[in-house]
Order: C-alpha cells, then sequence, then structure tokens
C-alpha cells in the first residue's frame, strides 16, 4: 500500500498499516514517502506486517529497502485460528 503519511501522524500509521493486516488477515506491505513537498515533511517507517499484526520489517525516516522473509503456512494457522474470511480464496 503506497502512501503519504506526514508528521505528526506517525502513531497513526502504525496502528493503520497493523489494522489492515489483521482484518485481512494477510502479510501487509506498507510503504511511506519520506523527504519534504514544501508544505509537509513525510516520516517513512515502510513496514512489512504479519497477519498476526506484528511488524517483522521496518525503515526509519530516510529512503530504503526493506525486505522479510514471508512464511504462507503463517496466512493458514492465523485463519484457522480467526475463520472469519473462510469464504474468501488465498
Amino acid at each position: 500500500m503506497p502512501s503519504e503519511f506526514p508528521y505528526p501522524r506517525l502513531d497513526h500509521w502504525r496502528i493503520l498499516i497493523r489494522a489492515r493486516a489483521i482484518e485481512n488477515l494477510v502479510y501487509f506491505a506498507a510503504v511511506n514517502r519520506v523527504g519534504s513537498d514544501g508544505s509537509d515533511t513525510f516520516f517513512g517507517h515502510t513496514s512489512i506486517i504479519v497477519p498476526w499484526g506484528d511488524i517483522i520489517s521496518s525503515s526509519g525516516d530516510e529512503e530504503c529497502v526493506v525486505t522479510a522473509e514471508v512464511d504462507l503456512s503463517k496466512v493458514y494457522r492465523v485463519r484457522e485460528k480467526l475463520p472469519c474470511l473462510k469464504e474468501a480464496a488465498l
């Protein structure tokens, strides 16, 4: 999910990206802009989140590449515990 969240909304960013992973029971990659456009300063903190909502990889406020290993069996295990999406295809 590409985004342009500016300061001071870092706490909102962290809550919302974790919520997207949890509510969809998926790995979630949330990419946020860095730098400034004159009126706003963007904080980065690009992150990769597991289906249970834990952030497994994250950046700071500078441009960089964020990577993580994805274990699809975690998706299946979480969806077994929380069958709210049992009708959805993987």
